[in-house]
């Protein structure tokens, strides 16, 4: 029977703290039903990955998603593709482009698009305007990630979260003169936040 909880599978190089590690991906549901839910496999090589009762290099959730970033070049690696998630931002470096675009078809297929718009992702270039004085975020061009009913702040390459909200947390939020504008309350990470971008 074939194995329907695999979503995808391939050679990456796979960032581990300072280092590019050759590794052999297996992106799958935990379980058929699973929804928007995946388990990322590594193993030393395609060999280990397919052998009975052999256990990944690395195993771990891909929890509290915001968005994929990927195309961009970082130290001395192409095609690459970061996955944001509120707790972790992973690297994966791939061989090619058409790999890469692969992977990040059926990652945006499995956690960020659906037949439900509440699950679609979306990501805009944008620049702080305004926000508090004692906020950490840079008045530079920066990323917003929608994903669902929240939303984040990355900046840099690799991204990097800067600052990330439940929109149910907000006051109020919206357009005004072609900037999005938002204000948090007590019930925000922190605390009483107002912005511009």
């Amino acid at each position: 029977m074939a194995d329907t909880t695999t979503v995808v599978e391939g050679k990456v190089k796979y960032r581990d703290g300072r280092k590019w590690k050759p590794r052999w991906c297996v992106l799958k549901k935990p379980s058929p039903v699973a929804g928007k839910l995946l388990l990322l496999l590594l193993y030393k090589d395609v060999k280990e990955a397919i052998k009975d009762g052999c256990k990944p290099k690395s195993c771990f959730p891909i929890e509290h998603f915001y968005g994929l970033q990927s195309g961009f070049t970082y130290e001395k690696e192409n095609n690459i593709m970061a996955i944001i998630c509120q707790k972790q931002i992973t690297l994966f470096s791939f061989e090619n482009r058409e790999d890469l675009i692969q992977f990040e078809i059926k990652i945006r297929r499995s956690l960020g698009e659906g037949n439900f718009h509440i699950f679609s992702e979306h990501q805009f270039p944008v620049r702080v305007h305004k926000m508090p004085s004692n906020s950490k975020l840079p008045q530079d061009l920066i990323r917003m990630h929608i994903q669902g009913q929240k939303f984040c702040l990355t900046s840099n390459v690799p991204p990097k979260i800067l600052q990330c909200w439940q929109i149910s947390d907000l006051r109020r939020f919206g357009t005004v003169e072609g900037k999005f504008l938002f204000e948090g309350g007590s019930r925000c990470n922190k605390g009483k936040y107002s912005g511009a971008l």
